[in-house]
């Protein structure tokens, strides 16, 4: 064969047949070309496969040369051996072609039914997110709710706890007054039972008689009904012991006359309570007139004490007056006096500078001077003693109107603290009971105060976990953005794949050496498509779980936002509840103070009422007594 072209053999094993072009230089060139390591590797696709079926054949022993035409056939069935051969292997390999590429196939469809996995996983992850944004807007909106409700809370428990603070100081004021008023009605009654023992007297013996009555007239309603009940129950003796004994008409009478006995006694025990009854009706008839006639004895003493009132007024206007009148006339002599002294100093000083003829002069105006004196003293000596007679005389009067004033007002002030002591001490235990009704309430306001602060730390707590979740949730969002990125990137492999498979099927017909190393290639790309395939799949089914755990961690969180959503209905119920006893309290602690208001305003305008009084009274006294030394 030409040098490059042929079988390429070792030495040892090629016999020179004869032919011309086979020489031994050429031999020797052969040799060289099939030792060199470039020659296979340069040698082109048609050699190649030649060069497979000549290593096949070459096998076998040396060919005698005898033989030639016999070595030529064999090497021809040789070769059509080969080519059987590489078809079969062709065959071989396109039906591994084939697996591969059905392998494949299936690879897509397992990756697009992850990618679908994929898909929804993340539809129910943004529906969850949203659902979780709207739980986490409402819970938001609930908590402010429930704050802004529980600062108002405060604020009214801090009113309330105020309003009760002043109203028990109220209160205790209320009761020091009407302790001071029970002291006063003791004194007044004091006083009264001093000054006016007859009518005090006379109305507790028509008490103590009156109760004396009833209790007697009780005592025998309860011996007559004792009687009656004896009698009935020897009636029914009498009747059962005459039914079983003496069933004939002898035991009639003894039931008649006892019925006629119970009878008697029944229309006597009538007529008695009857007789009772008129005279309670009568005892009642009589008291009623006393207290009226005890009304009509006050309303007189009250328009009397008014009349005194409007008569002292009148004394001392008429007082007032004749000082101011006794005054001007005390203070007209005053002035003349001055006047006429000063008149007599100048002339005096003027008579010193005059001649000595006119001393006799001087001499009458000074005796002159000492009888205007003389006189002046008198007049003043006769003023005083008639002012003090009249002084006097008012004073008596003024005594006489106080003490009769005192004991009116005594009387008026008894039976107004009397009716101010009960209406008081009612109003005192209705505020009592009211205040502690409103400190229980209160007590309830501050215990369900504990339970929202309770409730709203867990919803707190709660809500710093569904954001805890949140970040994790976007954690596997961006783990499944790279599980995606990575499934892109093998997509791409597979593709690279398949068109390296493309190519093995466009060049199928190369050598055989060419396609091991193909194969191999293949084989070990498959090898890493399959451990990709395997670690994407174990991502996924790491972010099922993942999903699975978020979307039970959503679920549990859903039913806590109900239950919590629940427990805030509850308490806007108990809030309401609580505000409409709020309101309630309200009302009742403003009838309250308005009542002590009225009750405080009563008092103290009795109170200025008789301290106007006596400061009248005083200053009346003071200045009769201021007048008369100065008269």
């Amino acid at each position: 064969c030409l040098p490059k072209f042929g079988l390429f053999a070792p030495i040892h094993k090629v016999i020179r047949i004869g032919f011309p072009s086979t020489s031994p230089a050429k031999a020797k060139k052969s040799k060289r070309v099939a030792m060199g390591v470039s020659s296979l590797a340069h040698s082109p696709s048609s050699s190649s496969i030649s060069s497979v079926s000549s290593v096949a054949s070459s096998v076998g022993g040396r060919p005698s040369r005898a033989g030639l035409l016999t070595e030529t056939s064999s090497r021809y069935a040789r070769k059509i051996s080969g080519t059987t051969a590489l078809q079969e292997a062709l065959k071989e390999k396109q039906q591994h072609i084939e697996q591969l590429l059905a392998e494949r196939d299936l690879e897509r469809a397992e990756v697009a039914k992850a990618n679908s996995h994929i898909c929804e996983v993340e539809k129910e992850l943004s529906v969850l997110k949203a659902q979780h944004v709207q739980y986490m807007t409402e819970n938001e909106s609930a908590l402010q709710q429930v704050q802004t409700m529980l600062a108002s809370t405060q604020k009214d428990k801090l009113e309330l706890a105020n309003q009760l603070e002043e109203e028990k100081r109220k209160v205790e004021d209320l009761q020091f007054r009407v302790e001071e008023e029970s002291i006063t009605k003791g004194d007044l009654e004091v006083i009264i039972s001093i000054k006016y023992p007859s009518n005090s007297l006379t109305l507790s013996q028509t008490t103590v008689e009156e109760q004396s009555r009833i209790m007697q007239l009780e005592e025998e309603l309860a011996l007559r009904r004792a009687e009656i009940k004896d009698l009935q129950g020897q009636l029914r003796r009498v009747d059962a012991g005459s039914q079983q004994e003496f069933p004939g008409t002898d035991a009639k009478p003894e039931t008649v006359l006892l019925r006629e006995q119970l009878l008697t006694v029944g229309r006597e025990h009538h007529k008695e309570s009857s007789e009772l009854k008129e005279k309670y009706e009568t005892a009642l008839a009589s008291s009623q007139q006393e207290v009226e006639s005890l009304r009509t004895v006050v309303e007189k003493q009250s328009a009397e004490i008014g009349e005194m009132k409007q008569k002292v007024q009148q004394a001392t206007k008429e007082n007032m007056e004749m000082m101011d009148s006794w005054k001007a006339k005390f203070d007209m002599l005053v002035t003349d006096h001055q006047q006429s002294l000063k008149e007599l100093k100048a002339s005096l000083s003027r008579g010193q500078s005059a001649p000595q003829g006119q001393e006799q002069d001087a001499q009458e105006l000074r005796t002159t001077l000492e009888s205007l004196k003389m006189e002046h003293q008198l007049e003043v000596e006769n003023l005083k003693a008639k002012h003090k007679i009249e002084a006097a005389v008012l004073i008596k009067e003024r005594e006489d109107l106080c003490n009769r004033l005192q004991e009116a007002r005594d009387q008026l002030n008894g039976g107004r603290s009397d009716m101010e002591a009960q209406s008081s001490k009612a109003a005192l235990s209705e505020a009592s009971l009211k205040l502690q009704r409103a400190e229980a309430r209160l007590a309830e306001m501050e215990v369900l105060q504990v339970e929202r602060d309770k409730t709203t730390t867990a919803l707190r707590d709660r809500l710093e976990l569904s954001e805890k979740m949140m970040t994790d949730y976007q954690a596997l969002q961006k783990a499944q953005a790279e599980s995606q990125e990575e499934i892109q990137k093998l997509e791409e492999k597979l593709r690279v794949t398949a068109n390296q498979l493309q190519a093995v099927q466009a060049d199928h017909f190369k050598p055989h050496d060419a396609n091991m190393i193909e194969d191999n290639e293949i084989s070990d790309e498959k090898k890493k498509l399959k451990q990709n395939i395997e670690e994407t799949m174990e991502k996924l089914m790491k972010k099922e779980k993942e999903v699975f755990t978020l979307s039970s961690q959503v679920e549990a969180l859903k039913t806590q936002i109900g239950a919590l959503e629940n427990k805030v209905r509850s308490g806007e119920k108990k809030f309401e509840a609580l505000a409409k006893e709020k309101m309630r309290v309200e009302a009742e602690l403003e009838a309250m103070t308005k009542k002590s208001h009225d009750a405080s305003g009563q008092l103290v305008s009795i109170s200025q009422e008789l301290f106007f009084n006596l400061l009248q009274d005083s200053l009346e006294y003071e200045e009769g007594k201021k007048v008369s030394p100065s008269v």
